[in-house]
């Protein structure tokens, strides 16, 4: 296939949609890799996009409604007053939970931890953004304040309407931007929950991502800081705290990677996850933009190369692929991939009624 324009990922199994809005699936059939389960099934057809939690995946139809497929109680059988809906227009997945936004600003969820929203945060009609972790949702408001259900919401945070973003999520713990650069958490603290002072006081932060137990921060600067456990990340290395040049930081389970202005990367944390360079420390130049799943990382650079390192078993061994995917993938959108995009969603549009 060379029509895909989404993939999505429970635990084992993957769920990608093509150009003509048709899903294909495999892997574990009882965690998404079959849309037979549960029974009766779903219908590959006319899907506008498709997200996930861990055992199961949702999507959006062209007539704007939700189906689901998977394990039920992370979320793979949508409640019939639900998938009655035909005016969704975002979905998104916690760890056990769907979260789906309709087009009147109003959110609905349905699946394990998260899974009931509040009446008081169901009649809202201002939400604009969602994250989730593994106790619930939180969002963001047009007013700038956050809501959530499944974790409480501090009151010093409660009270703030110069939200600019929801950040990253660790398991137990949300972030969030402010408009003055501000960074703030709440959640458990050894979850990365607590923002240490020096941090907080800080007001160039510019995004803020995160391990399963640690957030990292990228600042204006061009520095990047870290909180949680050093187990999970929480420290950055005297080396790498002291670089000026870093343009962006992911993470993934227990190790961060960080993108320098010169096209070069360095690590942190757990070895067996990527947070050790050194066996591709050769390869890591040019390299334009750093992606991860939960053990690997993967790096695409200017010349068409994709440098991958981590747990081999886990994707951090691509050298059985190389010569499908070397100058294949690119983060930047080129004429083709707008092409192809555009075409899909005239081909939804016109499937829609």
């Amino acid at each position: 296939m060379n029509d895909i324009v989404e993939v999505s990922c429970t635990v084992t199994a993957y769920a990608a949609r093509r150009q003509n809005g048709y899903v294909v699936v495999w892997g574990n059939a009882a965690e998404g890799g079959s849309l037979a389960v549960p029974a009766p099934g779903t219908s590959a057809a006319d899907f506008t996009h498709i997200a996930s939690t861990y055992y199961a995946f949702a999507g959006i139809k062209t007539t704007g409604n939700l189906v689901a497929w998977g394990q039920a109680a992370s979320g793979g059988t949508v409640p019939a007053e639900i998938s009655a809906l035909t005016d969704i227009s975002q979905i998104f997945g916690s760890s056990f939970a769907f979260a789906a936004l309709r087009s009147n600003g109003q959110v609905v969820a349905w699946g394990g931890s998260g899974g009931n929203v509040p009446a008081a945060i169901a009649t809202l009609t201002d939400i604009v953004e969602i994250s989730g972790d593994n106790t619930g949702f939180a969002a963001l408001r047009g007013n700038g304040s956050v809501v959530s259900w499944g974790s409480i919401v501090p009151a010093n945070i409660a009270m703030l309407n110069d939200i600019a973003e929801l950040g990253c999520t660790t398991a137990l713990s949300f972030s969030l931007l402010r408009k003055n650069g501000q960074v703030m958490t709440w959640g458990a603290p050894d979850y990365g929950g607590v923002v240490p002072d020096a941090i907080a006081a800080m007001t160039d932060i510019i995004e803020v991502s995160s391990t399963y137990q640690a957030f990292a921060a990228r600042r204006g600067n061009g520095h990047v800081v870290a909180w949680g456990p050093s187990s999970f990340s929480g420290t950055v290395p005297q080396a790498i705290a002291a670089l000026d040049d870093i343009v962006q930081v992911v993470g993934n389970f227990r190790a961060f990677a960080a993108l320098r202005r010169d096209g070069t990367v360095v690590a942190w944390g757990d070895a067996s996850c990527g947070g050790y360079t050194y066996p591709v420390a050769t390869e890591l130049h040019d390299v334009q933009a750093v992606y991860a799943n939960s053990q690997c990382f993967v790096a695409l650079t200017s010349d068409g190369r994709v440098v991958t390192w981590g747990n081999a078993y886990a994707g951090g061994d691509s050298s059985s692929v190389q010569s499908l995917i070397r100058g294949q993938l690119s983060y930047k959108a080129t004429s083709a991939s707008r092409g192809r995009a555009l075409s899909a969603r005239r081909t939804l549009e016109k499937k829609a009624p």
